[in-house]
């Protein structure tokens, strides 16, 4: 049963999209029809044209943004790069330094063993002369 009331509202609805089809191209085609026709696709003209020239704009809106964010972003990265190379060139500075004190720190201490080693080889020589001069004197 459900499926003929199924038929008989597809029917009807059918039906009725005849008609209502048939209705319209009647009155389309009268003069009256013809301006409201008409009117229609002024209008759907204008909506285009209307929604053609917000695309627009807002295309050349986002690409003037996308472009002031890219420079903005190159900007960036130049400024960290400025930075690391300054970090860099410190890092760099610092290193010679600490560098130049090891070596005059290694110099220093160096000379100062060799001005101690001088120093216990000369106490020695006069030791070993002093222990020469009282073996000859008691033999």
């Amino acid at each position: 049963m459900s499926d003929d009331r199924n038929n008989n509202t597809n029917k009807f609805l059918f039906i009725a999209g005849v008609i209502t089809g048939a209705a319209a191209t009647i009155y389309f085609n009268t003069p009256h029809g013809r301006k409201v026709r008409n009117a229609i696709v002024e209008k759907a003209d204008e909506v285009k044209t209307n929604v053609s020239e917000r695309a627009n704009e807002f295309a050349n809106t986002a690409k003037e943004t996308g472009q002031s964010v890219l420079q903005g972003a190159n900007r960036t990265i130049e400024s960290v790069k400025d930075s690391a190379r300054s970090a860099l060139d410190s890092a760099n500075s610092t290193i010679d330094s600490v560098k130049s004190r090891f070596i005059n720190t290694v110099d220093d201490t160096a000379d100062h063993i060799e001005d101690v080693a001088e120093t216990k080889a000369s106490q020695v020589k006069s030791g070993v002369k002093k222990a020469k001069t009282k073996l000859n004197s008691t033999t």
